[in-house]
């Protein structure tokens, strides 16, 4: 069975998006700074999605202590996985994004865009959008 199938399982069950919509909310309470949300929720959404699959699909088929080197968040059963979050839009006529690459540079961010689409993919990656009161999950698969 693939990763993707195994998570795709695994968020089926109402335990575990229990379980995640908690963890999500706590991190975006401990992430307000005069009533906004700060920059260090994704790396705390991050770590409540690891924590996630480390409870259910047990540690020792995740890795989360991983080389800079691999630009993926995390190993889920040896392959790589990249995390991202994404809010649904406050205007509804425009849409909602998530960034590619954690940087500020422009240049860098759009060359990581084309090397993915040029490129053979490895990676898959775990989209979780966020809305008040539920989360759809989506899975891209190399």
């Amino acid at each position: 069975m693939g990763i993707r199938t195994d998570i795709c399982r695994l968020f089926k069950h109402k335990r575990v998006q229990k379980d995640y919509i908690h963890l999500l909310r706590k991190s975006q309470t401990e992430c307000q700074r005069d009533g906004k949300t700060t920059m260090e929720v994704g790396i705390h959404r991050e770590r409540d999605l690891i924590a996630i699959l480390c409870k259910y699909m047990g540690r020792e088929n995740i890795r989360w202590d991983i080389p800079n080197s691999i630009s993926a968040d995390v190993l889920v059963k040896n392959k790589p996985v990249s995390i991202k979050h994404k809010m649904p839009s406050r205007h509804s006529e425009s849409i909602s994004s998530f960034k590619v690459k954690w940087t500020a540079n422009a240049t860098i961010a759009k060359q990581h865009v084309r090397d993915c689409l040029e490129n053979e993919w490895e990676e898959y990656i775990i989209v979780s959008e966020i809305y008040p009161n539920e989360i759809c999950m989506y899975f891209i698969c190399p």
